[in-house]
């Protein structure tokens, strides 16, 4: 059943799907698709500053961010859960 604007007597519609909230979604889809994610450098790059120091050598390091040893791009779980939340 429509609702009626009792001030102005004009009906006012209520869509529950995609083209009926057309606008909604392409604003969403936009949001989505210039949302700007940071990568792993940058991410930990950002951990390092926000939580102490960068340093030079691994050996002065309390977390090393590495492709080989430490905490390596495939650790996605360990990623997830301590720097992207």
């Amino acid at each position: 059943m429509p609702q009626y604007n009792a001030r102005h007597n004009e009906r006012s519609h209520y869509y529950n799907n995609v083209e009926g909230n057309q606008k909604g979604m392409i604003l969403m889809g936009k949001a989505m698709t210039d949302l700007r994610k940071p990568d792993l450098y940058d991410l930990f790059n950002l951990h390092a500053k926000a939580r102490g120091e960068l340093v030079d050598t691994a050996n002065q390091a309390d977390a090393i961010f590495s492709l080989e040893r430490g905490i390596t791009p495939f650790d996605i779980e360990l990623i997830m859960a301590e720097y992207v939340v």
